[in-house]
């Protein structure tokens, strides 16, 4: 009996597509997700225990679009055994450089606030079962009537209500905040001075009757940290309490907590011209109860970013610590409740290579949970009363290790689509990051939408994020091509090296080249990037952007960097191997695409604000030193280009015409003579045409794009226009692709030649336990009624996913298969597979038909 798998997938799309664009398919996912660490940073956890679970909250940038500052907050709890309930993170912030979280407690829910913009104090609810209770953000500090920044937020919680306080420039502002989510106070002020920047990081605890607050004050002398009594009813004692006479450092701030009798006050202090951590207690009247401060941990070179917690009996203090010298790692120490320092040389906590920074700590009442950031993820450990950390298995010891635990998991980010068609299947290409590394996967997806790979085939490693991939096929077999990082450091201009690298896949999906080969040979101080890539009938041809880039060294020692364009060429064999082409060389211009037709090839380029092309043999020799004008204008955006059996086809974009984005295609014969410019095939007016391509479907032309919506909140989506070969535009208005709150960009399409293409585009998923980019794939048709016979049903947005069993490979969430990692990386083979007889009369090209009365579409995967 022969084994197949059937891997399912949903099919889920919004109601405006089923109403307005029944020519456009519901959107879908072209692979399954695999869970593992979170993309990109995330860094400053916050963290609180409500009776039976933690929340951990974080600054977390898992949605940035390639080096755009964008860090929301996301949050998930873990329970007493140390397991991370919340695997793709909850994010509780709408917009984008929210900073500074902090969180507390009620007893029902939690309320997590957080610096927004630097000019607002927002928040959440959430609820002890990972609900987001306010539909919006609440804006904390909307009746503080200033501009000025607002940063490092603290919460406490007083039995009734919540106090917030934060960092105003020049003072320090609160409000109290009912259970219910509503400010309900006038901000009003704690500690105000006549100079700005005087006061950082405020820090607040409640007595059972009044808070204090304590912060860092600049003076002439140095920083001190100074704090202040505050009834439940808003009086400010003005007690001005200096906590301690000596220095302070400023950069992570004070901790506080209340013990139940005392405050215990813990900070950095740089008395013995090193940074060390000291603390002391504090009565609930303001007295200052040790006349010398607790020196915490005085180890050498620096610890900073403490963090106190109370367990009934004894305190724990946990920080960051440079003692070793080759990075920070976390240790901790006990403290008596009468001060003494049980643990003197401190207990390690974690001394991984990477970084460990922002430790905080939680007590459930049993054991401690402490995170902290490490590298780019935030990362966890439980730690017994007597300070002894413990295994997060029973397979686990001292001797062995103990495993931390990663709590900002996510399913792994997908970015930088490409697709081709290779005559009967769709191959698509992108980078996926997986614990760190970027790689580029691909997966097969028939022309009824099965997918055939649906967990990816693993192409190459150390792929370059933000720099698309891009792929062809030569009839018999795949070669995808990549920006990727050197092997080797080569000093200086590091940060602008990268080699071009490829691998081919089979038509059956077998890797073929096991090690991806160098296209282009890594050159000091070449940056090889933007790979487009075509088969000429004999063989692959790839033009791509090197940006030679050096550097003028000035006597102070500073550098300045500069890098010129060069369009560079090569063939790629059947078989894999390379053939430069040193003669071809086109300087000061941007590579914008290659097509080849029956006799030759052509390329096009942008070269200043003008679009260029010319004419090629199928070894890259110039037929005719002539360069083909195509357009020139105030501002040109060349992009795809294909061959439709006949002609060339180009399309474009410029802001010529009547001072909007328009897009255009031009038709070039195999001669090099522009046939004509068909113009405005789109003009709507926030609609910038961006990341343009274009395919023959047989019958028309069908061109993308990323552009603007409508809606005014400046997000991306995908658009698309048809054109008949006598350039008839087939509707008057742009076809909506894909449109929804998140950014939708980088599409890409092919086309099976029957009519119907497949867009390939990177949006953030944000449905709830998804929460990261995802490439997702439509069908686009010009018959309106092509896809009106598919399963439409919007998505159940209640749909989680279950708490994943250790001790099973594959858990599955409404017929989605959901992978995950083990501790090598390597992908787990899914456990339930249905065996199909032979005897069923199936051959090895037959597929299940995607319309299934569940919505679920399945592919059998031999």
């Amino acid at each position: 009996m022969k084994r197949v798998t059937l891997i399912c997938i949903i099919l889920f799309v919004s109601s405006i597509y089923c109403e307005n664009y029944p020519g456009i398919s519901p959107e879908f996912s072209i692979s399954v997700p695999v869970f593992g660490t979170a993309s990109g940073d995330q860094r400053n956890p916050a963290i609180a225990f409500d009776g039976e679970n933690y929340l951990v909250v974080w600054e977390d940038m898992r949605d940035e679009i390639y080096g755009e500052t964008s860090y929301h907050i996301y949050c998930a709890r873990v329970n007493g055994k140390g397991e991370v309930i919340d695997k793709a993170g909850i994010r509780l912030s709408d917009y984008a450089e929210s900073a500074n979280p902090a969180v507390a407690f009620d007893g029902e829910n939690y309320l997590v606030v957080w610096s927004s913009w630097d000019s607002y104090i927002n928040g959440r609810r959430i609820s002890k079962n990972g609900e987001v209770l306010d539909e919006y953000e609440i804006d904390i500090s909307e009746k503080q009537a200033n501009w000025e920044a607002k940063v490092d937020p603290a919460v406490v919680f007083d039995g009734t209500d919540y106090l917030v306080v934060w960092n105003n420039k020049d003072m320090i502002s609160a409000v109290k905040v009912r259970k219910t989510g509503e400010p309900f106070t006038n901000v009003f002020t704690i500690r105000a001075v006549p100079q700005s920047d005087q006061i950082q990081k405020p820090v607040v605890a409640f007595d059972g009757e009044n808070y204090f607050a304590v912060w860092i004050e600049k003076t002439s002398s140095g920083n001190v940290l100074n704090g202040t009594r505050i009834g439940k009813n808003r009086q400010v004692f003005n007690d001005n309490i200096n906590i301690s006479k000596y220095v302070v450092r400023n950069y992570s701030g004070p901790d506080i907590l209340f013990d139940g009798s005392v405050y215990f006050v813990v900070w950095e202090d740089v008395r013995n011209s090193n940074i060390d951590i000291y603390g002391t207690r504090i009565s609930t009247s303001g007295k200052v109860l040790d006349s010398n401060d607790i020196a915490i941990s005085s180890a050498p070179d620096v610890q900073s970013s403490p963090e106190i917690v109370f367990n009934g009996t004894d305190y724990f203090v946990i920080w960051s610590d440079y003692r070793n010298t080759s990075s920070h790692d976390i240790y901790g120490a006990r403290v008596a409740g009468d001060g003494a320092v049980i643990d003197k040389e401190g207990i390690p906590i974690s001394d991984k290579i990477t970084e460990q920074n922002t430790p905080v700590i939680s007590f459930d009442g049993k054991n401690y949970l402490a995170a902290w950031e490490s590298g780019s993820d935030i990362y966890g450990i439980r730690i017994s009363r007597d300070g002894d950390l413990i295994p997060t298995s029973p397979s686990q010891n001292i001797l062995s290790g103990i495993s931390e635990i990663p709590i900002s998991s996510g399913m792994y980010g997908q970015f930088s689509p490409d697709i081709v068609f290779d005559g009967k299947n769709y191959f698509a290409v992108w980078i996926e990051s997986r614990d760190g590394d970027n790689a580029v996967y691909g997966s097969r997806i028939t022309n009824n939408g099965l997918l055939l790979d649906g967990d990816g085939i693993l192409v190459g490693e150390s792929a370059i994020l933000g720099k698309k991939p891009s792929v062809a096929f030569d009839g018999t077999n795949y070669l995808v091509v990549w920006a990727g990082y050197p092997d080797q450091s080569t000093g200086i201009l590091e940060k602008y090296e990268s080699t071009l690298k490829g691998a081919r896949v089979s038509k059956e999906g077998e890797l073929l080249d096991k090690t991806a080969f160098n296209i282009a040979p890594l050159t000091i101080g070449f940056d090889d990037q933007s790979p487009e890539v075509v088969f000429n009938g004999s063989s692959f041809m790839v033009v791509w952007i090197t940006n030679v880039c050096g550097c003028t060294v000035y006597p102070h020692g500073n550098y300045v960097y500069y890098c010129d364009p060069l369009i560079k060429g090569a063939n790629v064999l059947k078989d894999g191997k390379v053939q430069l082409t040193s003669e071809f060389e086109i300087e000061d211009a941007y590579v914008s695409g290659i097509a080849c037709g029956k006799s030759n090839c052509l390329i096009v380029w942008k070269k200043g604000s003008g679009i260029t092309a010319a004419l090629f043999s199928k070894d890259f020799t110039r037929i005719s030193s002539d360069e083909i004008k195509i357009a020139g204008s105030i501002q040109l955006y060349p992009s795809s280009v294909i061959y439709d059996g006949t002609d060339y086809i180009i399309v474009w974009s410029d802001t010529s015409w009547e001072n909007d984005y328009d897009l255009g295609i031009s038709r070039i014969t195999q001669e090099g003579e522009v046939k004509d410019i068909v113009l405005t095939i789109s003009t709507a007016t926030n609609n910038i045409p961006e990341s343009r391509e274009i395919v023959f479907d047989g019958k028309n032309y069908f061109a993308v794009w990323q552009g603007r919506n409508e809606r005014g909140d400046y997000s991306l989506d995908i658009f698309g226009s048809f054109m008949s070969e006598e350039g008839i535009m087939l509707r008057e208005d742009d076809v909506i692709i894909s449109s929804d709150e998140q950014l939708e960009i980088s599409p890409a399409v092919a086309s099976s030649g029957d009519g119907k293409s497949l867009i390939v585009y990177q949006h953030f998923d944000n449905r709830k336990n998804y929460n990261a980019y995802r490439i997702a794939a439509r069908f686009a048709d010009p018959d309106l009624n092509a896809f009106s016979d598919w399963d439409n049903a919007e998505p159940d947005e209640e749909n989680e996913i279950p708490e994943i069993d250790e001790d099973k490979d594959v858990d599955t969430i409404d017929d989605q298969d959901v992978y995950m990692t083990d501790s090598e990386d390597n992908e787990r083979e899914p456990d339930d597979a249905i065996e199909i007889d032979e005897d069923l009369g199936m051959d090895n090209d037959s597929v299940i038909s995607e319309k299934q009365s569940n919505g679920c579409s399945c592919a059998v995967v031999y």
